[in-house]
């Protein structure tokens, strides 16, 4: 009788809590965070030099490393799990934390985070800075913030390349990174209890290789992002963080580029 009750009482738990009693062991944890920036770094180094030499911006070849490798890293990597668990590639039952929300909870919760991010944002803009300067000036320059392209890009391809950061580092790319590092990852890391949204954004902190100057800035915008994703297991939250403080920066940069 006990454990028909188990059964039935488990039968009456949302999907996405039974799931997130999947794990994922840390050491493999690790490897799925930290691959893909691995990936995308080796990709940049390897595009970068001879593209920039000819005029193409780099946010261009930053665009692409992505598209190649981040993009079917990460949807591969779902599609293997679905398919340990279904038989055959499926992301059913691979992306949880998706526990719907009423409307006035994504605004009460957006509005204070959104102020938030730009508060931390200007927080930790002298110690990016310094790092940028002082610790990781050893770094390709094409990946300091600093850096001045060796050749000037013609207007078109600047246009280009601000339209393609809209679309892939304002909406596209922060969407993907928050179903697996959020949606697929974090909810299998439910045996460091109280920690695991930590663990979570610090290794999603380091898996940005390609800017560690902004690794103090990424660690506090994302260990927020991730205690509220974990806290109403909702994945949807993060991505309008995510996605509104690229989208703003990418907006700006084409408002800039447009009144210059």
């Amino acid at each position: 009788m006990t454990g028909e009750r188990t059964v039935e009482a488990r039968a009456h738990v949302p999907a996405t809590d039974r799931d997130s009693e999947e794990t994922l062991r840390l050491p493999f944890a690790v490897v799925l965070h930290l691959v893909p920036g691995a990936l995308l770094l080796v990709t940049v180094l390897v595009l970068a030099p001879p593209l920039v030499e000819r005029g193409v911006p780099y946010e261009l070849i930053h665009i692409a490393a992505g598209l190649l490798t981040i993009v079917p890293f990460m949807f591969g990597a779902m599609l293997l799990y679905g398919r340990r668990k279904h038989g055959r590639l499926t992301l059913r039952g691979v992306v949880l934390f998706r526990r719907p929300m009423p409307l006035w909870q994504y605004v009460a919760l957006f509005v204070p985070m959104l102020a938030f991010a730009f508060a931390a944002l200007f927080a930790t803009a002298p110690v990016s800075s310094f790092l940028a300067g002082r610790v990781f000036s050893w770094l390709p320059p094409y990946l300091l913030p600093s850096w001045e392209p060796p050749v000037v890009p013609t207007g078109s391809l600047v246009l280009l390349a601000l339209l393609a950061k809209l679309a892939f580092d304002g909406l596209a790319f922060p969407i993907l990174e928050e179903v697996y590092f959020r949606g697929f990852l974090l909810p299998r890391m439910g045996y460091l209890g109280v920690f695991a949204p930590a663990a979570n954004a610090l290794l999603f902190t380091a898996w940005h290789l390609w800017q560690p100057y902004n690794w103090p800035l990424i660690f506090v915008l994302v260990l927020l992002n991730a205690y509220v994703a974990w806290w109403r297991r909702n994945i949807y939250i993060a991505m309008l963080l995510h996605c509104s403080a690229n989208t703003i920066g990418a907006t700006l940069a084409l408002i800039s580029f447009f009144s210059g």
